[in-house]
């Protein structure tokens, strides 16, 4: 998991954001999923291009509204970063989106 100042990552990337609103106003997260992901690139790195896998959620937490994102470096292969990613998912209790991975997981 990258933190901020770390060394910019040049490999596959999945990249998992969670956004929390102050209310339940009607927004298109994939808006600001571009701008994030713009503005992390030359930062986090090198171009979004280099993000194989991405997740979006958005909850309503009025007192705390923030975005969260987590930036996972690896190749995506089971046993590697989407096993840690998974587990993310997992502490977070998202089983909607660990279901549709799994699925979609190489052998």
């Amino acid at each position: 998991m990258l933190r901020c100042g770390q060394i910019m990552h040049m490999g596959s990337l999945t990249v998992f954001v969670e956004y929390f609103f102050p209310d339940k106003h009607r927004r298109d997260v994939t808006n600001y999923d571009k701008a994030i992901l713009d503005a992390l690139a030359g930062y986090a790195y090198d171009d979004d291009s280099q993000i194989v896998n991405f997740i979006a959620t958005k909850s309503i937490d009025s007192k705390d509204p923030r975005t969260i994102v987590t930036i996972f470096s690896g190749k995506g292969e089971k046993g590697n970063i989407t096993t840690k990613f998974l587990e993310v998912l997992y502490e977070k209790n998202y089983k909607d989106y660990i279901k549709a991975i799994e699925r979609g997981l190489p052998e």
